[in-house]
Formats: C-alpha cells, structure tokens, sequence
C-alpha cells in the first residue's frame, strides 16, 4: 500500500505534533470517478483526526473554491472539502503557478526558439509563485495560532502573462528568424519576437535570469527587494 493512502502510518507520522504540512500527489489522469484522489484524502483526513495536531496546513491552489471546470485542481477542491470537517485548525495554502514550471521551457526555447503555453490568453497576467516561497509561507503559518479552517493565498509580489515569460527567456538563445512564443500544441497563434522585446524592455527588471550553462535548470524568481540575484536551482 503507497504510504499516502496507509492511514495508519500516517497518523503514527503525525503524532504528538504541534503542526503537520500536508500535499496530496498530483493526478495527471485521474479515473473519471476520482478513486485514486478520494482514497488518498480519506487516509490523511483519518490520520490527522486520529493524530489531532495541534494545527495543519496544507497545499491547496488558487481556483480551488470552484466546484467544477478547473480540472486538475477539483483534486485540491476535494481536500479543502475535507479538511474543512475536521476538529482542529486548519489552513488551505492557495498557490499561484508555480514559477518552477518554467524549467519545461528551457530545452525548446534554447532548442526550438519556442515556448509552449498551458496558460492563456498569452497576454493576460497569471498569480504566479516560486515554490520555496510557499514553503515559507507554510512554515510562518504552522508558527501562527488560529482556530478553525483558514484560506491564504500565496502568490509574487506581481502577475505575469505569459508574455513576460517568454520575454524572459528569449532574449538569451532565440535568433530573430526563429523566436516564437506559441500555445501549447498550437503554433499557428504566436505573438512576434519584436512584440516581446518591448515586453521585455518594461519587465527586465522584474525577473532576474541567471547565467544556465548547457544542462542546468532553471528556476526563474521573481525578486522581492533582495540585494542581489539568487543562485539557480540545479
């Protein structure tokens, strides 16, 4: 049995906490009646009941108050649900995309000159957040006392579009002849490199884009007053 659906191991886990941080897996293709989602929530509600920290807070995603057309995140939607019935505090960490994802883009726009989008329309500004900053975010919440089932939501200090991503990257290793930023699947709706560059020229400031040797990854953070630029995550 995976230890995320062992109630019991769980609950031997959790015991004699004063604070738990809990995430549920990802189901990319989740069984149209959501088992596999259902059976993992089940165990670690029972575990936390059975355990009773003293506070709890959990990964949860911006969107998840929606009861249906967000696809992945009914997953998260399903969590809050539960974790609403249970006998101590609890907190939902609603988090924005995470900026990590952006480490995806980096083989085709050093490769293809492209950067293929889940987010759209290309121009409009997302809730985006780098994950060590949810991390903080639990941890200052786990420090905190409250009593019964709170929503916070974790995102930068700014939105982004799509756009600013791409004008991020492409700069770096994307000629004039090939630099497309493109939807996911669909190329044929691009927006110019020209037209990035100028988003470019207004946001260079905003997001920090580190030297990448071939083979490195990055994660891309937006900078909070920071006194200089942080290292890249390998």
């Amino acid at each position: 049995m995976p230890i995320t659906n062992d109630a019991a191991a769980l609950s031997a886990a959790f015991h004699g906490a004063d604070g738990v941080f809990a995430m549920i897996p990802p189901y990319f293709a989740p069984s149209p009646d959501r088992r596999e989602v259902r059976a993992v929530i089940s165990a670690l509600h029972a575990a936390l009941r059975e355990a009773l920290p003293k506070r709890v807070a959990y990964l949860s995603s911006i969107g998840a108050q929606q009861t249906s057309g967000i696809g992945l995140i009914t997953a998260l939607h399903m969590l809050e649900e539960s974790m609403d019935t249970l006998p101590v505090p609890t907190a939902a960490l609603r988090a924005g995309w995470f900026m990590e994802n952006s480490v995806w883009d980096v083989a085709p726009a050093r490769e293809q000159g492209k950067l293929y989008s889940f987010l759209q329309p290309l121009d409009h500004s997302f809730a985006l957040v780098a994950t060590e900053d949810i991390g903080q975010a639990a941890a200052q919440t786990l420090l905190e006392g409250w009593t019964g089932h709170r929503r916070i939501e974790v995102a930068g200090p700014r939105r982004y579009s799509p756009q600013d991503i791409a004008a991020t990257f492409l700069p770096r290793w994307a000629s004039p002849s090939k630099a497309w930023w493109c939807r996911a699947k669909r190329g044929q709706q691009c927006s110019s490199l020209k037209a990035l560059r100028r988003t470019a020229q207004r946001h260079a400031s905003k997001c920090w884009m580190p030297s990448i040797p071939a083979g490195s990854i990055l994660a891309c953070r937006a900078q909070r007053n920071l006194p200089g630029p942080r290292s890249s995550r390998r």
